[in-house]
């Protein structure tokens, strides 16, 4: 009867289920290190941490602290040109819970850039004529590009 159990058991640990992931989905992230409009550079990349759990159907699907990749798009420093500062970045992926990347883009429905800088949507955070440094302490959100699928464990 024990050897019954255990195949069961056994059995059920394996089952999984395929939830989808739609595109458009929210994804809050904040960088590991800082990014400025000084020191950063076209191609660059950087490292992000999602700031808050996916999660679809009751499955947590991106877990808080998962981990994360995006890439420096473009960068003008102040006064370079006669234009503001700016750093506008594109989030790449994040890692699901499944272990596969999941493919995030930095503006909803788009593949154009976030702009950081006192002209993009979190211009109360710089200063005018100064360079711009996005740290740490800001938690922005990034969206799944294109329809996923997530692969999740049932059972203990």
């Amino acid at each position: 009867m024990a050897v019954i159990l255990i195949a069961a058991a056994s059995v059920f640990v394996a089952a999984a289920n395929a939830i989808p992931l739609p595109a458009g989905t929210p994804v809050s992230v904040h960088l590991v290190d800082s990014i400025s409009s000084s020191s950063s550079s076209q191609g660059q990349t950087f490292s992000v941490i999602v700031a808050e759990p996916a999660v679809k159907q009751g499955w947590v699907l991106v877990q808080k602290g998962a981990n994360g990749q995006g890439h420096i798009v473009a960068v003008n420093p102040a006064g370079k040109a006669g234009h503001e500062a700016s750093v506008s970045v594109q989030l790449d992926w994040v890692v699901a819970v499944s272990g596969q990347h999941v493919d995030l883009t930095a503006v909803k429905g788009k593949t154009t850039p976030l702009v950081f800088g006192v002209n993009g949507p979190y211009a109360s955070s710089f200063q005018k004529g100064k360079d711009v440094t996005v740290g740490p302490d800001l938690v922005f959100p990034g969206y799944v590009n294109t329809d996923q699928v997530v692969t999740v464990n049932v059972g203990p």
